[in-house]
């Protein structure tokens, strides 16, 4: 069994092997069950420690993708919209590289010219960055794999934060310094931690603009994770 030295029971029941073509004879597709960030943070600590992991590849693939569902339940249809809208728009895409390291594709598709309506939170493509054919679930799929543990951490944040701040921001003000803004405010640090670690470690390389508004926020900060057991790997 892959996960044997991995606890079983409660939270930590994650799925199986999958026999999908599409990940060629070798894949594997890890399903965790429903739960918070909190929780989320506790199983990926945990999964990536694992010796295991060494013999695996995700971000240096073709053929890989990490994909966030969100349940419905609280959403609005606005809601879901404005999330649309705002990956969607040209102005997010270098906010969107540096935290999915891709952009588009055959798996991920972007929406030209999206206007905010609730009409736009319907598709009839499941194949977008903002998956809404779900019926209890919206599901993020614009994120690339990765092994390394604030990457991941960093992309489940990233799905929880759009869809929190897109909550209650206007409509003029979904943009990207809004959202880099609402990341930093001291109410939503603590969500947001590896996230903003993720921005900081790859904006610079990947984003000018990016990184000189992430300047705007700077300020000394605890590590983003607490210390843990991870595999050293190049994996973004």
């Amino acid at each position: 069994m892959l996960f044997r030295s991995f606890e079983p029971g409660r939270a930590f029941t994650i799925g199986s092997q999958r026999s999908e073509t599409r990940l060629g004879r070798n894949g594997f597709e890890i399903i965790t069950a429903p739960m918070g960030l909190d929780l989320q943070r506790e199983l990926w600590a945990r999964v990536l420690s694992l010796g295991t992991m060494k013999h695996f590849k995700s971000h240096d693939t073709s053929t890989c993708g990490l994909h966030v569902h969100v349940s419905r339940q609280g959403l609005t249809q606005m809601q879901i919209a404005k999330a649309i809208v705002f990956l969607n728009d040209d102005r997010t895409e270098g906010l969107v590289r540096c935290v999915a390291r891709r952009y588009g594709g055959g798996y991920c598709q972007k929406r030209d010219n999206v206007k905010l309506s609730r009409h736009v939170a319907f598709d009839i493509n499941r194949y977008t960055m903002l998956n809404t054919l779900p019926s209890s679930t919206v599901e993020f799929r614009l994120f690339r794999g990765s092994l390394r543990l604030e990457t991941v951490l960093g992309c489940v944040e990233f799905a929880h934060a759009v869809l929190d701040w897109c909550r209650d921001v206007s409509a003029q003000d979904l943009t990207v310094p809004s959202f880099l803004a609402w990341i930093h405010d001291a109410n939503n640090r603590a969500d947001t931690a590896n996230l903003r670690a993720l921005l900081n470690r790859r904006a610079p390389a990947m984003s000018g603009a990016i990184a000189r508004l992430l300047s705007l926020h700077q300020r000394p900060a605890a590590p983003a994770i607490a210390p843990v057991s991870v595999l050293t790997t190049p994996d973004e």
